[in-house]
């Protein structure tokens, strides 16, 4: 017999993505409109009732399609993300000291704070869970917000900050106890970054309450690094994402008890993918388990507007491959 999940090829969905939408949001801050780009998750219109978590995403003017595209390549592997790509650069990401006087960044942090958060979770479905993601300079800001402790992000990925000033190690040495999870990376860039680097790795393993990866990329660059800094943070943050194999071929109640656990986990509803659930209606009819056929296939209905649609398709699909025992208990 045919090795059921290598086989239906068909059912792994290359649909066009949702794409990114420009959202204006009126800011007292600025006495001006303020521009974001916003993707929400393919699955957001299906679940009325379904929050989902965000991925704030620093230059993202420029940052935002690969984000973007890894997302999409590691679908099955990470959560539904709202994407927010937030333009910024420059003098609004540079910290704020006794001893300068910054008012771009001081209004770029109010803005954030005050009103890109608040319109964000009040006009979309949010959890609260939320990463800041940044690199560069942007890597340096979510790491100055995650050592000055900001609690309006559960997570915190920074790739190849810029930590050549002395900043960014002054401030972790003040001795604030830090919790929480913090990704941070650094490429082949010189003394000048990788000693600062170690510091502050080495002081953020000393963390007992902090959740910390520290990656460096040997031969990549300051701009190529950001790219395999952004996979290795998600694998990092989501290890274990999709049900094992044994998991999932063990039944509906062993299946699910893995997105419960993600939930306790998290703090957010997870729900499977549509093409895994339709991937295991075939493999328990293959295997003429007809109780478990129901139970998945009743949760396809329930939570999918295109239900009905995909199972034509997977039952046409099974009935030319001589399935066709496995096409009865679809009917």
């Amino acid at each position: 017999m045919k090795k059921i999940f290598s086989v239906l090829v068909y059912l792994i969905a290359f649909n066009a993505s949702a794409q990114f939408s420009a959202v204006k949001v009126n800011s007292k801050v600025y006495s001006d409109t303020q521009t974001v780009q916003v993707k929400l998750p393919s699955s957001y219109t299906s679940n009325n009732t379904r929050n989902y978590p965000i991925l704030y995403v620093l230059h993202g003017q420029w940052d935002s399609a690969y984000i973007d595209a890894t997302l999409d390549a590691m679908a099955s592997n990470v959560p539904e993300f709202i994407v927010v790509a937030i333009p910024s650069k420059g003098a609004q990401l540079h910290p704020i000291t006794s001893n300068s006087s910054n008012p771009p960044a001081s209004l770029f942090r109010q803005y954030l704070s005050q009103e890109l958060i608040p319109y964000v979770h009040k006009h979309y479905r949010s959890a609260k869970y939320s990463v800041l993601v940044g690199h560069s300079n942007a890597g340096k800001f979510a790491l100055e917000q995650f050592l000055k402790g900001n609690t309006q992000f559960t997570d915190y990925f920074a790739f190849s900050p810029s930590m050549d000033d002395g900043y960014l190690v002054e401030l972790a040495a003040k001795g604030k106890a830090l919790s929480g999870s913090l990704f941070m990376s650094v490429a082949d860039e010189g003394e000048h970054m990788q000693a600062p680097f170690e510091k502050l790795a080495t002081h953020f393993t000393q963390q007992k309450h902090l959740n910390f990866s520290a990656k460096q990329y040997p031969g990549y660059g300051h701009q190529d690094s950001k790219l395999i800094a952004f996979v290795d943070a998600l694998k990092f943050r989501y290890n274990k994402w999709q049900p094992s194999y044994e998991e999932k071929v063990a039944g509906f109640d062993s299946y699910f008890n893995h997105y419960k656990h993600l939930e306790k986990t998290y703090g957010f509803q997870v729900l499977p993918q549509k093409d895994d659930v339709l991937r295991l209606i075939a493999y328990f009819a293959v295997h003429e388990k007809p109780s478990e056929v129901k139970l998945f296939t009743d949760y396809l209905q329930k939570h999918f507007d295109d239900a009905e649609q995909s199972i034509v398709e997977l039952r046409e699909y099974l009935l030319a491959e001589g399935y066709d025992g496995a096409v009865k208990l679809l009917i």
